[in-house]
């Protein structure tokens, strides 16, 4: 189950890319790209506290 919190923020999110006239495919990758990028920025922030 996503927060509500979460989901509020993809709500936005998908407005956004929307608004813009983006195809559904396109905007599903770029959220997973974002997400990606967003967890290896946290694990390298873990790694260079660890450090």
């Amino acid at each position: 189950m996503l927060s509500a919190e979460l989901k509020n923020s993809v709500v936005r999110l998908w407005a956004a890319f929307d608004a813009e006239g983006a195809y559904p495919r396109d905007v599903i990758e770029q959220v997973t790209y974002l997400v990606f990028l967003r967890r290896l920025d946290e694990m390298q922030d873990r790694r260079d506290r660890q450090a």
